[in-house]
Formats: C-alpha cells, sequence, structure tokens
C-alpha cells in the first residue's frame, strides 16, 4: 500500500490541472461502451446461436474490456508507451527496471493513481482533504 500511496502522491502533483482532460476522456469511455452496447444487441439479434454466449455475458465482457482499457491504457503524454519513451530517451528505465515492483506492476499503480487522482479532482478536493495526502 505504501508504494501506491507513492505513486498517488507523485500524480497528485503533475495531474492537477487536468480535469477537462479526464472529463472528456470519461465521456468518451461512456460513449465507446455505448457503441459497444449497441453492437453486441445488433448482433445477438440478428443471430443468438452465432456468439455461443448469452447478451448479458458479451455486454458484460465488453464494458470491463473498455473499462480496464481506460485504466491501463491512457491516452496522452501519460500513457505507458509514452513514459517508457522518455524514459528510454533520458537514460532513466533502468532504475524503473530495477525496483524492487515489477514494471508492469509500476505501469498498473500509476495509471491507477492517475485515475483516482483525477476522480478526485473532477468530484471535488473533499477526498484529497480526508486523506491527507
Amino acid at each position: 500500500m505504501r508504494c501506491y500511496r507513492a505513486f498517488l502522491r507523485q500524480q497528485i502533483s503533475s495531474l492537477r490541472l487536468y480535469r477537462f482532460e479526464f472529463v472528456v476522456h470519461i465521456l468518451y469511455g461512456c460513449l465507446a461502451m455505448y457503441g459497444a452496447r449497441c453492437l453486441w444487441s445488433a448482433l445477438h439479434a440478428q443471430n443468438p446461436a452465432l456468439l455461443g454466449r448469452s447478451l448479458p455475458d458479451m455486454i458484460t465482457y465488453a464494458m470491463l474490456a473498455m473499462a480496464l482499457d481506460m485504466i491501463f491504457y491512457p491516452a496522452g503524454d501519460n500513457a505507458v508507451y509514452a513514459y517508457m519513451n522518455t524514459q528510454v530517451k533520458s537514460g532513466s528505465i533502468d532504475t524503473d527496471l530495477l525496483r524492487p515492483m515489477g514494471f508492469q506492476r509500476q505501469m498498473l499503480y500509476r495509471n491507477a493513481s492517475r485515475m483516482a487522482r483525477q476522480a478526485s479532482a473532477s468530484c471535488g478536493r473533499k477526498w484529497e482533504k480526508s486523506s491527507g495526502l
């Protein structure tokens, strides 16, 4: 949990001004989820046996996949590929790889803390004050 707090503090300091970007990102995600739901509903209406699964199962799968995609693969300068690109160019990727935590877990915590920080920023500053960060 201490590692997660460190990543969260880092994201708090670096993402204070990006509320609008977060809101647009969430709206885009909701629109994509709605589109996927409509797509699976249309496919299921044409031929239910084609999918081999029930409609609620397929919609749940699509929603979960898109929600995880928003956490694991954020767009912009905070994306994993952009972070790795910057670290490789600066020559400091070795510090990330030598940490006792795996690189994938680091990126998961980094992206999850970014999403938590942006959610708290868009909802107000109550959470930040109550958590003592």
